[in-house]
């Protein structure tokens, strides 16, 4: 029996339960809904308090047997050493790098949860990078480096199963390296280890001393305790804590999709409130030992005793879910709990043998008249289906309809972006025979008149969310950070004179970014280096509209307005990725209305960068889409989409090698160099709407010859299966070094004309893919699990039905195909990509198919 089937038998109980119901024994709302039954909430405050008597943990290889190389350990690349009586440890033996040539101390070192610590290396090298792995260990000695919250600043790696950080070049004179870290939660062992990288000069790596101390401060978790709960006449449930001086009201609504949307305000009831850092979670307890967890499409996991799974990504020290919801089930049966679609929320869920807790960050920060209290939502459902996350994304997609931005108007031409550096007076002929839809200009009103006469959609580029005001010959002539600042504000009175990159004036520009500059905790301001021949120096700005102008949002709307609207169809946003900083600058806090998050490290209420940047995307949206102007984004996987899931029309990113040589056909041709779940996380937030990508290939120091005719055939047939356009800027051969050097695709040099037949089949198939549109339940299964399946259009839409699949293996294999009962009887299967006979049914109406290496297939499903 199913969960409609119990609702259907449950009717006359679930009409009295319409409202929500609180249970004021336990302090949890119960859910009208048979397979849900009740939901609690929990709140954690994080606060920073003094370290008494701070540790120290000293390693100084004097007794070598105290260390060993990591992992198995059957092999070291390093040697004991001495030197002026004094002991090291040479790394690098046969030129091992990386994890494996390491060095590491046999016992594990204690920590505490929360703490900060410094390390410390003493090194030389002639040329090498200094590596810190750290491998994260729970009070059992289990290492939980893949299921914690990575610590700020570090990366996880699955090869290692450890986090790890970068140093900077080293030098033959002995330095010291420092890298800090703060514990996760639930870690209580580390074993460091000491690695390095070369950059082809280096032979060896030396190392005399590491060190691990604890910080003047932690932070530090306590769980408010809600001693006080009551029900309201309206069902809304009320927890009270006067220890804590909280309060936290729960309400509950159903809508049209038989999804409950869960409301809840917290708000400090103290008489002089301070600044607070919470966690506020929603839980759902249950005993799921042997339920089954669905980190995405592609990966299920049994639920045991010491099952602890998430899937988040670090935003600046907080986890955010990559995806809206967290989802388990069994029997077909399944519980989902998130947030909304249109709600950039600071959410990540955890599971465990004991149900789903579904937690969001929260800074309260007095602010004027509010500040005190903020609203925070969930949405919670059950489901029915045997396809796990599909089937949850399936009834999430009917539940947030309203919020999707529709597909198209009926005019519009899906297909590739032409990007910057070419003209629409110089794109080839037939544009529409490589897919060319839109136009990424910032030239004369001319070309855009010729773009449009091609069909192309127009839209002018802008980069919001950072300004450049230096540029430098190369990062050893940088002058200190302090004269950076100094000199910017040197510009003010400077008028008569442009700014960096032809801004109006000086004054302008330093007005603009000193007005606009965050304020992170540390006292700094974030800022990035990138190398466009020679180094650029970018500040990261605040583009919250609210701010007075001069602003970087007002500088940029003004910019818009300036444009004359009628020669455009939108705006391509680029560099839509995750800006990891945290802003704490009183006078732009003083402007946001929404809730706050709060800085782990320090436990103090502050705004992130992710949430600039949706206000002013919206902000955005809010004056181009009422004008049917659409917004095109140059969007990364790893979380901008779901903080921008609602609000940009266009998806896609630049996406490649980018000059990496090494196997780039190969990696091109098995999708290595875009890897599925980084292709899910796009299918899954565009749902309908358009994904066009843009491959960048070429190096900045080393010309690279072009991807063959093969590598760009690979790359659009990886793209075919995601239905994404596989749209292309570079490919490399260029003539010199830089990327002024590198050459357009579609530009003068006409690389483009090799793969013109190629694109003209592959068009009118991604086109006929879209229209369809993809569906996350597929309906149809595969025996070889190398062999994926995508399903679009169907029964839902009454659209054609076309399954595209996909051999992800280096060999060739067999599959079985199976269709099931929802998509009819199956009559065949005709092949539309690859040349080949319809597949025909063999008994049981499954259908047989043998696919070479990284080979798609779109195959057309004709019922009978």
């Amino acid at each position: 029996m199913n969960t409609n089937d119990l609702l259907k038998m449950s009717g006359g109980l679930l009409v009295a339960l319409a409202g929500c119901m609180a249970n004021a024994d336990n302090g949890s709302l119960v859910v009208p809904d048979p397979f849900l039954r009740q939901i609690s909430f929990s709140v954690e405050e994080l606060k920073c308090v003094s370290n008494v008597n701070p540790k120290v943990v000293s390693m100084d290889f004097s007794d070598i047997t105290r260390y060993r190389a990591p992992g198995s350990g059957k092999q070291k690349y390093f040697e004991k050493m001495e030197e002026d009586g004094r002991s090291f440890v040479r790394l690098g033996l046969e030129k091992k790098t990386a994890f494996a040539g390491g060095i590491c101390p046999v016992d594990p070192i204690d920590v505490r949860p929360g703490m900060h610590y410094t390390l410390k290396c003493s090194v030389r090298s002639p040329g090498g990078l200094c590596i810190i792995y750290l491998r994260l260990l729970d009070e059992h000695g289990r290492n939980v480096s893949a299921n914690v919250l990575v610590p700020n600043g570090w990366t996880y790696t699955k090869y290692n199963i450890a986090v790890y950080r970068m140093g900077a070049i080293s030098s033959t004179e002995w330095h010291d390296e420092t890298a800090s870290v703060q514990i996760p939660e639930g870690v209580y062992k580390v074993i460091p280890t000491l690695a390095t990288s070369f950059d082809g000069k280096a032979e060896w790596y030396d190392c005399r001393e590491m060190t691990m101390t604890e910080n003047p401060s932690m932070t530090v978790r306590n769980k408010v305790d809600f001693k006080h709960k009551e029900t309201t006449d309206d069902g809304t449930l009320v927890l009270t804590s006067e220890d804590a001086s909280l309060r936290l009201r729960a309400s509950m609504k159903k809508d049209s999709a038989e999804a409950f949307k869960v409301s809840v305000e917290v708000s400090d009831t103290s008489a002089q409130p301070k600044p607070r850092a919470l966690e506020v979670a929603l839980e759902w307890k249950r005993d799921i030992n042997g339920w089954t967890w669905h980190k995405d499409w592609r990966t299920d996991l049994t639920v045991n005793a010491d099952s602890r799974f998430s899937n988040f990504k670090n935003v600046t020290g907080l986890p955010v879910g990559l995806y809206p919801f967290t989802t388990v089930s069994r029997d077909g049966n399944g519980i989902a709990i998130g947030t909304e679609l249109d709600d950039p929320a600071f959410e990540y869920g955890v599971v465990t043998r004991n149900g789903i807790s579904s937690k969001r960050a929260l800074g309260l920060l007095k602010r004027g008249s509010f500040g005190t209290s903020a609203k925070l939502d969930w949405i919670v459902y059950s489901f029915s289906g045997r396809w796990g996350f599909r089937s949850a994304a399936r009834k999430y997609y009917t539940s947030q309809a309203k919020k999707i931005p529709v597909v198209a108007d009926g005019n519009s031409k899906e297909g590739m972006r032409s990007y910057l550096g070419v003209k629409a007076s110089q794109l080839p002929e037939n544009t529409d025979d490589f897919g060319l839809a839109e136009f990424i200009p910032n030239v004369s009103k001319a070309e855009r008149k010729r773009a449009r006469e091609l069909g192309m959609a127009v839209n002018p580029y802008i980069l919001a969310w950072q300004m450049p005001t230096h540029h430098f010959k190369d990062y050893n002539v940088m002058p200190p950070m302090e004269d950076r600042i100094a000199e910017l504000k040197s510009w003010l009175p400077i008028t008569n004179e442009r700014g960096h990159r032809n801004f109006k004036s000086k004054s302008d520009l330093a007005k603009l970014v000193l007005g606009s500059m965050p304020l992170q905790t540390d006292g700094t301001h974030p800022l990035s280096l990138e190398w466009y021949d020679g180094v650029v120096h970018y500040w990261r700005l605040n583009v919250d509209p609210r701010l007075p102008a001069p602003s970087a949002a007002s500088h940029f709307f003004d910019v818009i307005s300036s444009w004359d609207l009628d020669t455009i169809d939108g705006v391509y946003l680029d560099n839509v990725y995750i800006q990891n900083f945290n802003n704490v600058r009183p006078d732009h806090l003083a402007v946001i209305t929404e809730p706050l998050v709060y800085d782990p490290d320090t436990a103090r209420p502050c705004a992130h960068a992710m949430q600039h940047q949706v206000v002013f995307v919206k902000a955005l949206g809010d004056r181009l889409h009422p004008l049917g102007k659409k917004i095109s984004g140059n969007v990364f996987a790893g979380g901008a989409y779901r903080f921008n899931a609602t609000l940009i029309d266009i998806f896609g990113s630049e996406t490649g090698c980018w000059g990496n040589g090494k196997d780039r056909d190969k990696r091109l041709i098995s999708g290595e160099a875009y890897p599925d779940n980084t292709a899910c996380e796009k299918r899954f937030f565009a749902y309908h709407r358009p994904v066009s990508d843009m491959m960048q290939d070429g190096n900045w120091t080393t010309p690279t010859p072009a991807i063959t005719a093969e590598g760009v055939a690979g790359y659009v047939e990886h793209h075919l299966f995601y239905g994404f356009y596989p749209g292309i800027v570079t490919i490399g051969g260029e003539d010199f070094p830089g990327y002024r050097g590198w050459k357009r695709y579609f530009g003068p040099s006409r690389q483009c004309e090799r793969d013109r037949a190629l694109f003209k089949r592959a068009t009118p198939l991604l086109r006929r893919l879209n229209r369809a549109g993809w569906q996350p339940e597929t309906f149809v299964r595969s025996n070889n699990k190398n062999v994926f399946v995508e399903r679009y259009g169907g029964p839902e839409n009454g659209n054609e039905c076309l399954v595209a699949v996909r051999n992800t293996s280096k060999n060739t294999v067999e599959a079985e195909i199976v269709p099931e009962p929802e998509l009819g009887r199956i009559a065949r299967l005709i092949p539309l990509w690859h040349e080949g006979v319809p597949l025909e049914p063999e008994a049981g109406a499954s259908f047989r198919t043998k696919l070479p290496p990284w080979r798609t297939e779109v195959y057309l499903a004709v019922t009978r």
